[in-house]
């Protein structure tokens, strides 16, 4: 049996369940509150900034809702090469390539997918909330070479063990060297663009979360890579009552699960609910999972199921308490997963 980690506090997960999963604004973590740039000279006021792998925002439509005030323009240069999609928040989208993106039926312009970032032109100094999740999912990034191709403009999540924009140039790929790949970056309160050559004096050059990076290379390619994510274990409190000793023993096709209660520090009474989930489901926890399914309670500290087909992996928590782990390999707050919807 194999168990994927997951974090968050028992606040938050009973409040995702009061809340429910019909109003996505709540229904995911705020992550970070980015203050743009307002408009000037040049590219004043040009914001590149990253997304969520699985945020509210999903269509240009919705990235203008959420802008406050409303900018002037909104831009996915990603994949470039293929088409510049600008939605100036009103009715008019223009692009090198078909409008609407193709495959992107929600929009009449662009949709954004895990991986690609999107540049704002402010008409004053904006504010944005970015609820979402990051999950290690793969994100795969055209970038197209030519004359007046500047790259593709992609997110870096917002918890990521990445530490440089050498860094995230290797990650995915980038070739090294004077002849390199780069990675750009902009300041959107000057203007100012900075070029990194991947492999030079730069690499030593911070990521900052929220920024986007243009990532450009000699030639184009398929530069793919698992979205780096970092690890964040939750380390839930003992009065919530975590369950650290699940046991899954197999036997012809029925599952065993045996455990042991959890510290004293529980004062809940000690009556248990199992779940069974698709391992896959818990690596991209930021969606609702279909396969999750609560399958009882029980008072022993015994359970036998007869799963379907497939591979699955099963947690155990007190009705009422955490179903994280104090385990220290544990990376996903398995409250923020249960909160987005288990029948």
């Amino acid at each position: 049996m194999k168990l994927f980690p997951i974090r968050v506090a028992l606040a938050s997960f009973v409040g995702l369940v009061a809340w429910g999963t019909t109003d996505s604004l709540r229904a995911q973590p705020l992550l970070n509150t980015e203050s743009l740039c307002g408009p000037g000279e040049g590219n004043i006021g040009t914001n590149w900034i990253s997304l969520p792998s699985d945020g509210i925002l999903k269509t240009a439509e919705d990235l203008c809702a959420a802008i406050s005030p409303t900018p002037s323009t909104v831009s996915q240069q990603y994949p470039d090469g293929t088409g510049l999609y600008t939605w100036d928040c009103v009715s008019t989208c223009s692009s090198t390539g078909t409008i609407p993106e193709p495959g992107c039926t929600t929009s009449a312009c662009f949709c954004i997918t895990p991986g690609e970032a999107v540049s704002v032109v402010t008409s004053a100094p904006s504010v944005l909330p970015i609820y979402g999740c990051d999950a290690a999912v793969p994100i795969d990034i055209p970038i197209a070479s030519g004359p007046g191709v500047t790259g593709s403009l992609v997110s870096v999540p917002f918890h990521t063990f990445l530490s440089t924009v050498n860094d995230l140039g290797l990650w995915f790929g980038l070739p090294t060297g004077i002849t390199g790949g780069t990675v750009v970056w902009l300041d959107c309160a000057t203007g100012a663009a900075t070029v990194c050559t991947i492999g030079t004096s730069c690499q030593f050059a911070p990521i900052v979360p929220g920024k986007a990076y243009r990532l450009r290379v000699p030639s184009g390619g398929i530069y793919s890579a698992t979205n780096p994510v970092a690890c964040l274990t939750p380390s839930p409190p003992l009065a919530t009552c975590p369950i650290d000793s699940l046991m899954v023993s197999w036997s012809g096709g029925d599952a065993t699960l045996t455990w042991s209660p959890p510290d004293p520090a529980c004062t809940l009474p000690l009556t248990y609910q199992i779940a069974r989930f698709d391992p896959d489901c818990i690596r991209h926890y930021c969606v609702h999972c279909a396969t999750c399914s609560i399958l009882g309670t029980t008072a022993a500290n015994t359970f036998t199921d007869t799963p379907p087909l497939g591979t699955w992996d099963y947690f155990v928590s007190v009705v009422g308490g955490t179903w994280n782990s104090t385990g220290t390999t544990q990376c996903v707050d398995r409250d923020i997963m249960f909160g987005l919807g288990c029948p």
